[in-house]
């Protein structure tokens, strides 16, 4: 069972409703919600879908179950009304996002979902906020991201995120292009059958249905390093006479 965080972003706006309706279903994990808990009864009751909710606790994990969710409280500037921005909600926005996410990098969550925001309202506030992508790049010091469009089907990753038009040609060259293949390349190797079980069976070995086997993890952790050759114990390993391990190193620090 895996925890969801989830931050509605715009109150006014359609990520409340989404919430509501998402929380009629059956559930198998913990589905966390970062918002204030009477904006999303009076949602509830404009929906007319009931709604349950329950006070997260991080020391008990249970699934949220139909109609219910788990919350933690965030109380906005101003009431909200749906269909109306507000600037001065626009921290509330900012601080849902900010709770959320140290609770990811502290691995009290297991994966973010966004809710749709208004970033002109925003920026009006005072907030420089291009989108979701850049901000969470920021806050966990990132230097650089990835976005990618995924289906069951196909995955699609953007060389570029959040930019005007007229500047998306200026910003592709090779050296960006070859920053986003290489962190494809790398991250996408964790999904390969090669990987992905073993880091399933000693990280969710409840949700994996198998025990965990440290040889098999070991196997998939030394496929992993020889399969992005960044690494430091590849690279410490070589006596860095090519070019491609100078830039390795340099990469890395």
């Amino acid at each position: 069972m895996y925890t969801l965080v989830i931050t509605p972003g715009e109150p006014s706006g359609i990520g409340p409703d989404l919430c509501i309706r998402y929380a009629q279903q059956v559930h198998d994990n913990q589905v966390v919600i970062i918002a204030d808990p009477e904006m999303m009864y009076e949602r509830a009751k404009l929906l007319q879908i009931p709604i349950k909710l329950i006070p997260y606790n991080k020391n008990m994990k249970e699934p949220s179950g139909s109609g219910s969710l788990y919350y933690i409280p965030v109380l906005l500037a101003e009431k909200s009304i749906a269909g109306t921005l507000n600037v001065h909600n626009a921290s509330y926005i900012l601080k849902t996002l900010d709770i959320a996410i140290e609770g990811c990098v502290n691995k009290q969550f297991d994966a973010l979902i966004t809710g749709p925001i208004h970033k002109g309202i925003i920026n009006e506030a005072g907030y420089h906020f291009t989108g979701h992508t850049e901000y969470l790049a920021e806050k966990t010091h990132t230097d650089k991201v990835v976005m990618m469009l995924a289906s069951d089907k196909m995955r699609v990753a953007l060389a570029t995120t959040h930019l005007p038009l007229k500047d998306v040609a200026q910003a592709i060259t090779h050296d960006t292009l070859t920053q986003v293949l290489h962190i494809l390349n790398h991250d996408l190797s964790k999904l390969g059958h090669d990987e992905f079980i073993a880091y399933r069976e000693k990280y969710h070995p409840i949700d994996s249905g198998f025990s965990f086997i440290t040889s098999d993890y070991d196997e998939a952790e030394n496929h992993h390093y020889h399969y992005n050759n960044h690494h430091w114990q590849i690279i410490s390993q070589c006596k860095l006479t090519r070019f491609k391990e100078r830039r390795a190193v340099v990469e890395m620090v």
